[in-house]
């Protein structure tokens, strides 16, 4: 019942334009059967290896996880599957430019104004 009442809140809307869904367990996914893999977003903790194995296999849109455990390798093979990466909590100006120019898609920060100020600044 959950999963009809969200498909009809969602109907209007395209899946992974629109909106996608993180989860830090994938067997939440499992309530999730009838949206589309590519609007799933797994995120990591330390498992790392366990997301990214699980988002390729399934299609997802990609994958998040910590910045810092995340490596350039592991962005590349998600790019070749034309997938997305975010990363989270750069807290500081130099990961934040970091990880823009290691290209990834998404940033999840609880300081959102803080890092769009330091966007803001660089653009002058």
């Amino acid at each position: 019942a959950q999963r009809k009442t969200l498909q009809k809140l969602l109907n209007k809307l395209e899946p992974a334009k629109d909106f996608h869904f993180l989860a830090l367990d994938t067997r939440l996914f499992e309530h999730l059967r009838g949206f589309p893999t590519s609007c799933w977003l797994p995120v990591a903790r330390t498992n790392i290896k366990q997301i990214s194995d699980f988002a390729i296999a399934q299609k997802c849109t990609g994958m998040a996880g910590p910045y810092s455990l995340i490596s350039n390798a592991r962005i590349q093979r998600h790019r070749e599957a034309g997938q997305h990466i975010g990363v989270g909590f750069p807290a500081h100006r130099n990961v934040l430019f970091r990880e823009l120019n290691r290209g990834v898609s998404w940033i999840f920060s609880n300081h959102a104004l803080q890092l769009q100020t330091l966007l803001d600044t660089a653009k002058g």
